[in-house]
C-alpha cells in the first residue's frame, strides 16, 4: 500500500516517531501514528470490535446532536461525529496525543483535559507515540495532566450533550460520577468501553435514573427510557 509516495513499511517506521497523514473510510484526511493507526491507514477505520462502534455511531449521530468524545485519542470518532453534522467536543489530556488531535480538529472542538470525578492535576503513564490510546491516569505516571468533571465543563460552556462516548482506560465510572447532574438534566445516550465487571457499578448509577442497556458489544450503550 502506498501513501503520498511511500510504501507502507517505511511509512510505519516513520510513523513511530512522527504522525503521518492518511484517509478515513469516508474520505477525510486524518493524521495518525503507527502502530496504533495502522488499520486506519489500511482500511480507513479501526478494526476488531471497533467496527461495531463505528457503525453504531455512523448510523445514529446527526446534525441535531451534541456529541462528547471523552478519551478522544487522535480524534477518529470526533471526526466522524463532525462529519455526521453533530456539534462535537473531543477531550484528550495527554499532551503529545493532543498535538495530533489538534491537527485533526478542523470541524470540532479539541479540549486538552481529562474528565473524571474531581477536578485537579493528575499524572498519566506514557506508552509512546504508537500506543497512546492505552495511556491511563496513574499515581506514578510521568506526564502531568489537568482534569475537570463533565458537570463543571458542561455548566461552564453551556453544553447540552445528546450523546457521550467514553473510552478512558478504566476511568469510565469516574467520568459518569463526575457527570451525574448533566446526565440527569439532558439524558444523553452513553457509550462506554467497559467489560461486564466494570459495567456493574455504572449500571447501579444509571438504571435508577431510568437508563437501560441497548447495545452490549465492544462498547456498551445506555439510553434513557424516555428517549
Amino acid at each position: 500500500m502506498k501513501l503520498h509516495g511511500f510504501t507502507e513499511l517505511p511509512l510505519r517506521i516513520w510513523g513511530l516517531f512522527k504522525p503521518v497523514r492518511t484517509k478515513t473510510v469516508w474520505g477525510e484526511d486524518i493524521w495518525i501514528a503507527f502502530p496504533e493507526g495502522r488499520m486506519i491507514h489500511r482500511n480507513g477505520m479501526y478494526d476488531s470490535g471497533e467496527v461495531e462502534t463505528f457503525e453504531y455511531l455512523r448510523d445514529r449521530l446527526n446534525s441535531g446532536d451534541t456529541f462528547l468524545n471523552v478519551g478522544a485519542n487522535i480524534g477518529f470518532y470526533a471526526m466522524l461525529g463532525a462529519y455526521k453534522g453533530a456539534q462535537t467536543y473531543a477531550f484528550e489530556p495527554f499532551p503529545k496525543t493532543f498535538e495530533i488531535l489538534k491537527k485533526n480538529a478542523k470541524n470540532f472542538t479539541a479540549v486538552p483535559l481529562a474528565l473524571t470525578d474531581k477536578r485537579g492535576e493528575y499524572r498519566m503513564n506514557d506508552r509512546g507515540l504508537g500506543q497512546r490510546g492505552l495511556n491511563e491516569i496513574t499515581f506514578d505516571g510521568t506526564v502531568k495532566i489537568t482534569a475537570t468533571t463533565l458537570d463543571e465543563y458542561c455548566k461552564e460552556f453551556d453544553i447540552r450533550p445528546t450523546f457521550i462516548k467514553v473510552d478512558a482506560e478504566g476511568s469510565e465510572l469516574k467520568v459518569v460520577q463526575g457527570g451525574i447532574e448533566t446526565i440527569k438534566r439532558h439524558l444523553p445516550a452513553l457509550m462506554l468501553e467497559v467489560n461486564d465487571t466494570q459495567a456493574k457499578p455504572v449500571e447501579a448509577i444509571l438504571y435508577p435514573l431510568g437508563y437501560k442497556c441497548v447495545h452490549r458489544k465492544w462498547d456498551v450503550v445506555y439510553t434513557h427510557s424516555n428517549i
